[in-house]
């Protein structure tokens, strides 16, 4: 059995350990002991500095003195426990954030005999908590600490939801979105979010707010082993001035198709057109020459006839007709299946806004998208399109995609124009899809050689509105749609870039659902 000293000892040895400042409240003999630990952490250890019984209490800020009174008071009379966190003034330093804790011995008569409390500095933790609530205030984002089951376990509120309830507008937000159409994907991104700790973000759309619908975007990140932290950001005026600016970038997009479709679907008209002309100038010919046959074989072929049958094959040239005539025809058939080929491309577009995310074949879409693109821009480069066959099906909305390879190819053509000018030369853009087992991923890789990136702007490319072309002659909104959209189908844009020698964008988006 341990001696009272080896006690004693073993007592100052966890006291030491602690680092604790320790005040001994001896209330029989009416003193109060303070350890060097304690007179350390306040500045009050210089050996002329003498500590009375209540130096501890009377170095409480005014502000926080009743409260540890009062707790002070339940835990000597009651037995409640006495954990308090207070303003201690330190000799030199302040007003210092110290965590008081604290326990009573009795006698055998119930009375209070001595106390033991300790004294720990706290001050750098509760200023951090305290910028960190700051912080979290000024972010109008709510905040959710989500369970795997859905369960909200805390909850920092954020702008009005509109429809409060008794567990608050957080927990009230919260509950709207599970019952929303993105519900089901929300509760499996918090899954997926602490599967593969990765942060997964969700769009979702809302009714019944008292403000009318409204657009969320939630980010959801692992904090523990069954736990995430939701952030909910409410959208909706960004995505109304996204909206128009979509529709602005809409009508850019349609005269640069208009510019194409023109240049384009005039070339196989004029092989109609000609080609048909010359059908038609063709055609009396030949019914003139049938006539004159019918009439001449009722009178009989005599070498009359004969001959003047042969005047008229020549002055209707009639070999070069039954030569032309097949070819012609053929051409102008021809022409109608290249604007057939253009209207087909252009239905990638189709209800591009309204679309839905689908499972597709990513090839067509690349395909029918360079195709439109790049008509505008013909006399100034050679078109290679290198389409992947092992190429998996990707989730994403079809038109979205085809838009964003068209505003790659086309800023790719500039890059060449403003390269080639009006010398007559042609530039080079290859058109690739490839696919990436191992990321799980699939990449459309847009390359040309025109004037390349300098280096002083890269930065700032993704930028919206950024552009460095004159006024009216592009919104700066291309390749900022681009990031977004690619963003927002849950992949990534990047880009290669060489001064003087070209460019390549790598688009990749992935081959599962991570929305």
């Amino acid at each position: 059995m341990e001696s009272l000293e080896e006690k004693a000892e073993l007592l100052d040895l966890l006291l030491a350990a602690t680092h604790d400042g320790v005040v001994d409240w001896d209330f029989l003999d009416q003193q109060t002991r303070y350890n060097d630990r304690w007179r350390f952490l306040l500045g009050w250890d210089e050996d002329d500095f003498v500590l009375g019984p209540n130096t501890w209490r009377e170095l409480i800020h005014e502000d926080e003195r009743p409260a540890v009174e009062r707790a002070l008071s339940e835990h000597l009379e009651s037995g409640w426990p006495f954990n308090q966190i207070a303003r201690v003034r330190h000799r030199s330093l302040g007003w210092r954030w110290i965590l008081m804790r604290g326990m009573v011995k009795r006698g055998a008569n119930g009375e209070p005999s001595r106390m033991v409390i300790t004294f720990a500095d706290i001050d750098e933790r509760v200023r951090a908590e305290t910028q960190l609530r700051a912080m979290l205030a000024a972010i109008p984002d709510t905040i959710l600490k989500v369970r795997l089951d859905g369960s909200v376990v805390d909850a920092k509120e954020g702008a009005p939801w509109g429809r409060p309830s008794r567990e608050g507008e957080a927990q009230a937000l919260f509950a709207a979105i599970r019952a929303s159409d993105a519900g089901p994907r929300v509760m499996e991104s918090i899954k997926t979010a602490v599967r593969l700790n990765e942060v997964v973000q969700i769009p979702c759309h809302l009714h019944g707010s008292t403000e009318g619908p409204k657009d969320y975007d939630l980010r959801i990140v692992r904090s523990g082993a069954d736990e995430t932290v939701c952030i909910v950001r409410d959208v909706s005026r960004e995505k109304s001035s996204e909206e128009q600016l979509a529709r602005g970038r809409k009508l850019e997009a349609i005269g640069q198709l208009a510019a194409g479709l023109a240049h384009e679907i005039n070339t196989p008209l004029q092989y109609i057109g000609d080609n048909l002309g010359f059908v038609k100038d063709a055609v009396p010919s030949l019914l003139s020459l049938i006539d004159d046959f019918h009439r001449l074989m009722g009178d009989g072929l005599s070498a009359d006839a004969l001959a003047q049958i042969a005047h008229k094959e020549e002055e209707i040239d009639l070999l070069y007709l039954q030569d032309s005539l097949e070819k012609a025809l053929l051409r102008a058939l021809e022409g109608l299946d290249a604007i057939g080929r253009i209207v087909q491309a252009m239905k990638t577009f189709e209800n591009a806004g309204r679309q839905d995310r689908a499972w597709v074949d990513l090839n067509p879409i690349v395909e029918n998208a360079t195709i439109v693109a790049s008509r505008a821009w013909n006399q100034f480069l050679d078109l290679a399109i290198q389409l992947a066959p092992d190429l998996p099906q990707i989730p994403c909305i079809p038109g979205e995609i085809a838009q964003v390879v068209m505003n790659l190819v086309v800023n790719a053509a500039q890059a060449i124009a403003d390269k080639v000018g009006k010398s007559g030369k042609k530039g080079q853009i290859t058109v690739e899809t490839l696919h990436m087992p191992t990321d799980e991923a699939v990449q459309i890789r847009v390359t040309d050689d025109g004037i390349g990136i300098p280096e002083a702007i890269r930065g700032k490319i993704f930028d919206p509105f950024f552009t460095t072309r004159p006024p009216g002659h592009g919104s700066g909104q291309g390749l900022a749609q681009v990031h977004a959209t690619v963003t927002r189908h849950g992949g990534c844009v990047d880009f290669e870039s060489r001064e003087g020698q070209g460019t390549t964008f790598v688009v990749r988006l992935p081959t599962r659902d991570r929305l």
